[in-house]
């Protein structure tokens, strides 16, 4: 049994794993409000759509590591790497966790966009494979609305005709496809609107999943990935909910 299909979506229903060697990538971001949505909660959830890069936002290091444990005692490995705050005052934790599995090959972070929060960004050592950013942008709250709009166009800047070839960004972007920002993601697709999962509600997770804002995202190159399923995961005592996709690579 695979995946439910877009109109089956329930946070945790029909989840199964991809075949091993079949050349899918799986990706899941999760918001886990400062670890309500626990290292348990978000290792099972991973384990169970066979996710192989993970998001994980306003999660501390030390969570993200208990994730990678929880994995690796599984049999996959998984890098850990972590987002740094680029402004003075910015908290130092929580923070932008990005794990990457060991089947991916081994992976080096690099410089990502400049963001009040932090981004964590990595790529393959070797040179092939797809480049994977973890975001967080600023809430748009009154006081903060035009660090809110820079934050998000230096994240949405890497889907440019200047941006990596096959991209892989996700996290918390505070905000939905409707803000000006969002509206041109140039190269980039959003996985949920792609698998046709895109009207449901990420925030806040108390009310009804059409009721809400979808403002956590998984955006890919779509040059380089067919998305293939998608959905909106629900665990732990989070705000949020998480986005789980499946991207096929395309032929180049």
């Amino acid at each position: 049994m695979g995946w439910p299909t877009p109109h089956e979506l329930t946070a945790d229903r029909g989840l199964r794993a991809a075949d091993p060697g079949d050349g899918t990538i799986t990706v899941l971001t999760y918001n886990t409000l400062e670890g309500r949505t626990t290292a348990d909660d978000v290792a099972a959830l991973a384990d169970e759509t066979g996710a192989d890069v993970l998001v994980l936002n306003e999660t501390s290091q030390l969570q993200a590591q208990q994730v990678a444990t929880y994995l690796n005692a599984d049999g996959e490995a998984f890098q850990v790497f972590a987002a740094t705050a680029e402004e003075e005052g910015a908290a130092e934790e929580p923070t932008t966790a990005l794990l990457v599995a060991g089947s991916m090959g081994e992976y080096v972070q690099t410089s990502g966009p400049a963001t009040y929060h932090g981004t964590v960004r990595a790529e393959p050592a070797s040179g092939v494979g797809p480049v994977l950013v973890g975001v967080h942008a600023l809430a748009p709250v009154r006081e903060q609305r035009e660090l809110w709009l820079r934050d998000l166009n230096e994240i949405v800047a890497p889907c440019g005709d200047r941006g990596p070839d096959g991209l892989i960004m996700a996290g918390d972007f505070n905000a939905t496809l409707d803000h000006a920002p969002m509206q041109d993601l140039g190269r980039c697709a959003d996985a949920a609107v792609e698998a046709g999962v895109g009207g449901i509600a990420t925030w806040p997770s108390r009310l009804p999943a059409l009721l809400g804002s979808t403002i956590d995202h998984v955006l890919v190159d779509a040059a380089r990935y067919d998305v293939t399923a998608a959905l909106v995961a629900e665990r732990g005592r989070s705000d949020h909910r998480g986005v789980v996709a499946r991207l096929e690579p395309l032929e180049p």
